[in-house]
This record gives C-alpha cells, structure tokens and sequence, in this order.
C-alpha cells in the first residue's frame, strides 16, 4: 500500500477515469444534435431552445471536467 501511495506522488493521479467521464459527456452532448437538427427542421423553436439547453447544460459539464483534468495533470 506505501509503495502505491508513494508512486502516486511521483506520478499524480491517473487521468484516465476523468477522461473516460470527459468522453461520456461529450458523446451525450453530441447525441441530442440529431434531435436538435429534426425539431429545427420543423421550426419548433421552442423544443429547439429546450434541446439546446440541454446541449448547452452538457458542454458546460464537459468543460468543467476537462478543466478539472487539466488542473490536476503533472507538470
């Protein structure tokens, strides 16, 4: 358990995890263009302004995941 520890101080933490959530949120942002893409082409404005928030709402977690990933990398 020492040696683990010590490594993790050497090395810092994994990225890989926080990454793999980074993706996560990307794909579920990128899955709600479709439906964006289909109400915008009926001109439901207001389904479009709901689907855009939620985009809007993903990218932000996505951001902060990914600024989180960069405050933590190694030097």
């Amino acid at each position: 358990m020492k040696t683990t520890s010590y490594l993790a101080k050497i090395f810092g933490k994994a990225p890989v995890r926080p990454i793999q959530l980074h993706m996560e949120k990307v794909v579920l942002c990128v899955s709600e263009l479709e439906a964006f893409v289909e109400v915008a082409a009926q001109r439901d404005w207001h389904k479009a302004r709901e689907i855009q928030g939620k985009i809007g709402a993903l990218e932000n977690d996505a951001d902060e995941i990914k600024r989180d990933i960069r405050l933590h990398l190694p030097k």
